[in-house]
């Protein structure tokens, strides 16, 4: 009987691979370049909470902070995004003050923009925020409709009130006095492309303020738990339990002596079908099988410096024989994707994930494949009279 032969070569997840990328911009902004704009001292752990968080699901991160995160360096970072394509993924996090400006674009019911405040940014005597160091929303919104990739946008930052609120003790809002000047006089206006594929989740409505800690925001930590406890949540479960865990950490400070309003994050999509589906599998990549890219796939890889995972099973198969994978990550976690090629051929197969199942799972750890919840079976096939050869690739 024709027997088959698996040659295994087991690679870690890389983190970003060839077919398609995860792409991350974290900015964050507690200190400023002016003495007039109050700190918020929880920003650097924001930072790290949102980066610890994309590493394992696979992102490359790039990271603005403080000094480094000027107007002029955001949006060149923003620029150099627009090379991803429809199949990559983007994530771009704020966390800094927020400030809202007179509306000229016509776009929002209130006559006001929102904005983010970022390091440059100047505030006069009254306290009250000038445009220098300002990233307007309509600004973001130009930047973004030039990334071709599936989008969400994280944004820790109030929209209305005042730095100044006091209420005392380690808690500070988010937020900076409403500048009165228009975004015209930057000239910034013109026709902004729709941006398709996004989701935007912020930390409070236009009108609230969201809260800093010393142990970061509020709202980060809201998104941060909920979707390290629950990596198949939805964009719309996401934003429910994250404004359960901002109540309760708000009723919680106000137990304590302190006086803070509640503020409830606000979601956007560009397909309301995008509601209802896990984050993970948005923010999840594609691959497709594409001969031309084989050689350099397999080559990229042996050149990577890549740990390995543990994997045992037989490596000889009668035809029809189920196959079944037993992997040990060692202590790495990340996407599964298997890939078959038949010995001296130049054409790469893509066994998981397929249009049947796809790998929304975040796995961790000792597990077997296929996994116990799809139902679909891995078998040796015949193709001639002689025994072959199949790698499998298991990344």
């Amino acid at each position: 009987m024709s027997k088959r032969l698996i040659l295994l070569i087991i690679v870690l997840l890389l983190p970003i691979t060839v077919f398609a990328k995860k792409e991350a911009f974290l900015v964050g902004v507690g200190k400023y370049r002016s003495s007039n704009i109050r700190e918020l001292k929880g920003v650097e752990k924001d930072i790290e909470k949102m980066k610890s968080l994309l590493i394992k699901k696979g992102f490359h991160v790039r990271v603005l902070m403080n000094s480094q995160a000027t107007l002029r360096n955001v949006i060149n970072t923003l620029k150099s995004y627009k090379t991803l394509s429809p199949n990559d993924v983007f994530l771009f996090y704020d966390s800094s003050h927020g400030v809202q400006v007179p509306d000229t674009s016509g776009d929002e019911q209130d006559g006001l923009d929102e904005a983010y405040a970022l390091y440059d940014t100047t505030v006069d005597e009254d306290g009250v925020a000038n445009l220098d160091g300002i990233l307007v929303d309509d600004e973001l919104e130009r930047y973004l409709s030039n990334i071709s990739a599936r989008k969400f946008i994280i944004a820790d930052a109030c929209h209305s009130g005042t730095m100044y609120k006091d209420i005392g003790g380690k808690i500070r809002t988010k937020g900076l006095n409403r500048s009165k000047r228009f975004v015209a006089s930057r000239g910034i206006l013109g026709k902004i492309k729709k941006v398709n594929n996004l989701v935007y989740l912020s930390a409070s409505q236009a009108y609230e303020l969201s809260i800093d800690t010393d142990d970061g925001g509020v709202f980060t930590e809201a998104v941060y738990s909920s979707i390290s406890s629950n990596p198949n949540i939805t964009f719309r479960d996401l934003q429910v339990q994250s404004a359960n865990h901002i109540q309760d950490m708000c009723n919680k400070i106000n137990q304590h002596g302190k006086r803070v309003d509640v503020f409830h994050p606000n979601l956007y999509v560009t397909d309301n079908r995008l509601l209802n589906q896990p984050i993970d599998g948005y923010l999840n990549i594609n691959i497709y099988s594409n001969n031309h890219l084989v050689e350099e796939y397999l080559g990229e890889l042996q050149n990577s410096n890549i740990g390995r995972l543990d994997i045992n099973m037989p490596s000889r198969y009668e035809v029809n024989d189920e196959i079944s994978l037993n992997i040990n990550t060692n202590g790495k976690s990340g996407y599964l994707y298997i890939l078959t090629s038949r010995d001296n051929s130049n054409e790469i197969n893509v066994l998981y994930p397929n249009k049947f199942y796809r790998n929304v799972k975040y796995l961790y750890g000792n597990f077997q494949f296929p996994l116990p919840n799809e139902k679909f079976q891995f078998i040796a096939t015949k193709n001639s009279n002689r025994p072959e050869r199949t790698l499998v690739y298991v990344i």
